[in-house]
C-alpha cells in the first residue's frame, strides 16, 4: 500500500460503493487525515456552517462509511457496530430530554454505551490486519501425514 495520502484518498473515493473487501490501516487513516485537513481548512476559510462544508460532509458520508466497513472487515469484524453507535446515541438523546428521572438515567446509560461503542470502534480501526496465514504459523501441517 502506498503512503501517498492523496493517492489513497482518490482510491477510496473511487470505491465509494464497495462495502465488501478490505482496507488497510494506511488507506483508512490516509482517508481520515485528508478529510480532516479539508474540513479544517473549510472551517477556517469559510466558517463551520458554510454551504460548501455541509455539502462536502454529505458527499463524503458514503465513501467514509464504505471504507470504515472495509477496515472493519480487514480486522475480522463486521460493520454492525456502525449501526449500534447512532442507534444508541439516538436513544440516549430521546431519554435524556425527558422530564422523568428514571428516563433521564436511561439516557445517561445510553450515552455511556455510545461512548464505549465509539472507543471499541476506534480500537478496532487501529488494529493490525488480521491475516489468515499468520494463524497457521507454528501448527503442524496434516498434509505430510
Amino acid at each position: 500500500m502506498s503512503l501517498n495520502l492523496f493517492h489513497n484518498y482518490i482510491n477510496c473515493l473511487q470505491k465509494y460503493d464497495d462495502f465488501s473487501g478490505k482496507s488497510s490501516r494506511v488507506e483508512f487513516w490516509s482517508f481520515a487525515l485528508v478529510n480532516f485537513i479539508i474540513c479544517f481548512l473549510m472551517i477556517i476559510l469559510l466558517g463551520d456552517n458554510s454551504k460548501f462544508h455541509i455539502i462536502f460532509r454529505v458527499l463524503i458520508f458514503l465513501p467514509a462509511l464504505a471504507i470504515t466497513v472495509r477496515r472493519l472487515h480487514d480486522v475480522g469484524k463486521s460493520g454492525e457496530i456502525l449501526i449500534a453507535i447512532p442507534l444508541s446515541a439516538f436513544l440516549g438523546y430521546i431519554f435524556m430530554n425527558s422530564q422523568d428521572d428514571i428516563s433521564h438515567l436511561f439516557g445517561i446509560l445510553f450515552a455511556f454505551v455510545t461512548l464505549m461503542l465509539n472507543l471499541r470502534l476506534f480500537f478496532l480501526l487501529i488494529q493490525d490486519t488480521q491475516n489468515e496465514d499468520h494463524k497457521n504459523i507454528g501448527t503442524p501441517s496434516t498434509d505430510n501425514l
